[in-house]
């Protein structure tokens, strides 16, 4: 089955999976943050801004549908199987508004 992938204007092929790829570390850096004592570390400051930046551009892309914005980037779970309260084009364009703003903020350009 071929893979289909979004187009976008804003940033190139590698730039959109780099970015797919970063979220889907998500969860992993979520919960070394939530367990971490050591809140001083560089490490553990840096995995707080990877799980800031991913929940923000999310939150901007849509308050409500934020959370499954991160399910359907992070864990990789289709549309189909969240069972979002809108329709399929409608979802896909806020997961694209979702990584526009993801570009924009890892690069600085806001």
């Amino acid at each position: 089955m071929e893979r289909k992938t979004l187009k976008f204007k804003e940033f190139s092929k590698n730039e959109y999976f780099e970015m797919l790829y970063f979220c889907r570390q998500y969860k992993t850096k979520k919960s070394i943050v939530t367990r971490s004592k050591d809140e001083k570390s560089d490490y553990i400051k840096k995995l707080k801004t990877d799980v800031l930046i991913i929940e923000s551009s999310a939150e901007k892309a849509d308050s409500f549908f934020a959370k499954y914005i991160i399910k359907n980037v992070s864990e990789n779970k289709p549309f189909e199987v969240l069972n979002i309260p809108c329709g399929r084009r409608q979802f896909y364009d806020k997961r694209k508004q979702f990584f526009i703003n993801l570009y924009k903020i890892r690069n600085n350009l806001n």
